[in-house]
């Protein structure tokens, strides 16, 4: 009989064990979440568009794009890629040419080398040539130099200017 409640005291023994296993696994997780950095993604905007040259097709740009860091610490950028699209439709793809550093809660102006569809920027402003404004998006992702989160997303639209 002595083998039965052995039994059962060691089956106890190893539930409590697993449980304890568990729990401090549980904590661990729940601490490293705690500790890792909540950021949010810049806001960007572009500011200038200039034409570098290209084809009847494609063209080089160079986009000037205002980034707002809203977070309360300085984000050291490695790299950034985006996509633009003009009226709802894909218009560029392109990345920065140099790290830079988001100031905490401040801003900075970045450029982005940029191939264009002109086909599709043609298409996009002959439908808004009489009203001034084109809208556009830009989306992408903004690559940083080190920490626990190395990605944010970004996304953000408004009005180009004609």
């Amino acid at each position: 009989m002595n083998t039965r409640a052995d039994t059962r005291a060691v089956r106890a023994a190893a539930t409590l064990a697993v449980l304890t296993v568990v729990t401090l696994a549980m904590a661990a997780l729940s601490g490293c979440a705690s500790i890792a950095p909540h950021l949010v993604a810049p806001e960007v905007t572009i500011t200038a568009v200039r034409f570098q040259g290209g084809s009847l097709s494609h063209q080089q740009l160079q986009i000037t794009a205002h980034v707002y860091n809203p977070n309360d610490r300085a984000i050291p950028v490695e790299s950034m890629n985006a996509d633009v699209e003009l009226n709802g439709m894909a218009f560029a793809t392109g990345v920065t040419d140099a790290a830079f550093v988001l100031p905490a809660e401040g801003a900075y102006d970045v450029v982005l080398d940029v191939t264009a569809d002109m086909g599709t920027g043609l298409i996009a402003l002959a439908g808004h040539m009489s009203h001034r404004e084109l809208p556009y998006r830009i989306h992408g992702e903004v690559h940083l130099q080190r920490g626990l989160v190395r990605l944010l997303h970004f996304s953000h639209g408004g009005d180009l200017h004609l």
